[in-house]
């Protein structure tokens, strides 16, 4: 059994808090430190952002206040043709306190290379929660996902700016990668699954960094899987089956993929076992395996890994910058 790359070793309680910050929010340690600015944004992100800028929300449901999209567009001038469409999902280990801030600059950029992106929101897990009201988890978090990308007619008719429909690619980091091509794998799920019988498909997916295989990321102590499925794959192996986008391949969907050789939050496993059962499926897919990408690079906004992944993401929609 292969593991995973033994991570560093393991400080105070209070260094291990700042550091899985850092880790979920893909930013610098010193942005973690717990000083009273950092508790009130922190305050603010448990909530949601109401005033994400450059952004128009438009919520996909009425079920939780989390069922919501901050859709970003170009400049005026670059709206003149509808406009091909991301659907983002953030990572951050699908848990609850996660949210859509941070792959805000991510929207934000790519808006500027000519395309529209709805930057998602979605209930996470939390078993420590008392009240499990309003909480995600399985199915929950996987449904909020289906239940976005089947409102993308309909956000059409919201959205400022016309979309064209036959061009939407969906996109993820981490976490977000899980989901990104789970949702691409939908028409393979058997009727009663969650998700299953998608009223919209999407057939262009880029995952960054993504888990496509959760019973691999449990064997390789991923700490996040077991709370969001709700037990071992002993206890629960058709969650842990319907939620493993590299056991449920669309044969039609285009996927690109990508990962960093030196990754030691999700190893490379995943990516190259998605590779192999894509290709073993028929499936047009793409493994981009950078030698020095962190778990944390995808997030610089000015770093070569993030520019490769938003150049592959432009590359699936045909647009040329």
């Amino acid at each position: 059994m292969r593991k995973r790359q033994v991570r560093g070793r393991p400080g105070t309680r209070a260094l291990a808090l700042v550091a899985a910050c850092a880790l979920l929010l893909g930013g610098p340690l010193a942005a973690c430190a717990p000083n009273k600015a950092d508790r009130e944004q922190q305050a603010q992100r448990a909530v949601g952002n109401p005033h994400a800028t450059n952004a128009h929300r438009i919520e996909y449901g009425t079920e939780s206040p989390r069922q919501y999209g901050d859709l970003f567009l170009p400049k005026a001038e670059d709206r003149k043709h509808p406009l091909p469409l991301v659907v983002f999902i953030h990572g951050g280990g699908w848990l609850q306190h996660s949210t859509a801030l941070s792959t805000e600059k991510m929207a934000q950029d790519l808006a500027t290379q000519g395309v529209a992106v709805w930057n998602i929101e979605y209930r996470g897990s939390d078993i420590h929660a008392k009240d499990k009201d309003g909480i995600g988890g399985w199915p929950t978090t996987y449904e909020d996902i289906a239940k976005a990308i089947d409102f993308i007619p309909e956000l059409t008719t919201k959205a400022p700016a016309q979309i064209d429909l036959g061009r939407v690619s969906v996109a993820g980091v981490s976490a977000g990668g899980n989901l990104a091509a789970w949702a691409c794998s939908r028409p393979e799920f058997p009727d009663g699954a969650p998700g299953a019988n998608p009223t919209f498909t999407v057939d262009k997916c880029v995952g960054i960094a993504g888990v496509y295989d959760m019973t691999l990321a449990y064997e390789q102590h991923d700490k996040f899987v077991r709370g969001l499925l709700g037990g071992s794959p002993k206890e629960v192996p058709q969650h842990y089956f319907m939620a493993s986008p590299g056991l449920n391949i669309a044969p039609r969907a285009q996927m690109t993929i990508l990962h960093g050789k030196n990754d030691r939050t999700v190893n490379i496993d995943e990516a190259t076992f998605y590779a192999r059962a894509a290709e073993a499926a028929g499936q047009q897919v793409r493994l981009i395996a950078l030698d020095d990408a962190t778990h944390g690079s995808w997030g610089k906004i000015d770093g070569p890994q993030w520019k490769r992944a938003r150049s592959a993401i432009l590359e699936q929609l045909s647009v040329k910058r």
